[in-house]
């Protein structure tokens, strides 16, 4: 299973504090093969508007902004090895993720197309992987077709 971002660490942690990035949001992400209530994506802000706009575009019990001044405890539990959970940085291990993304999950990719669009053999087709607001989207383009759809729904 290829997940591209990166996991969550006490290191990322302090690495954030010192950019000044005081600012997470942390909300749920789904991943094939990982629980949907145990997987988070952590966003890091320095600016508490630019967090609580991020916030504000999630749907309900799907995250929270946390302050690391004060929240710092419960992150520091939330990444403890054997918690059960994961928590990933909202940033790719690597600068090839989107073609490996095509790659690694070309197969599903297609069954998700033929099954579930009106896409065809013929249409030449573009995927590309985004993030918005914390939600990973693949927005698959034809010549006279589009569809903006969640990365979980297209890989699974």
């Amino acid at each position: 299973m290829y997940n591209p971002f990166v996991r969550f660490t006490e290191e990322i942690l302090s690495s954030l504090q010192q950019e000044g990035k005081h600012f997470l949001v942390l909300q749920r992400f789904e991943w094939p093969r990982l629980s949907r209530s145990t997987t988070f994506l952590v966003t890091p802000y320095v600016d508490i508007e630019r967090a609580k706009d991020h916030e504000q575009n999630l749907k309900e019990k799907e995250g929270k902004l946390l302050d690391i001044s004060k929240d710092v405890d419960k992150l520091l539990g939330l990444i403890k090895k054997g918690t059960g959970y994961h928590l990933f940085l909202d940033r790719f291990k690597e600068t090839n993720w989107n073609k490996r993304m095509l790659k690694e999950y070309e197969r599903n990719i297609v069954n998700y197309l033929r099954s579930k669009t009106a896409f065809t053999r013929q249409d030449s087709i573009d995927i590309n992987f985004t993030l918005k607001f914390g939600r990973l989207i693949a927005e698959v383009r034809a010549k006279d077709k589009s569809l903006d759809v969640t990365a979980f729904e297209l890989i699974k």
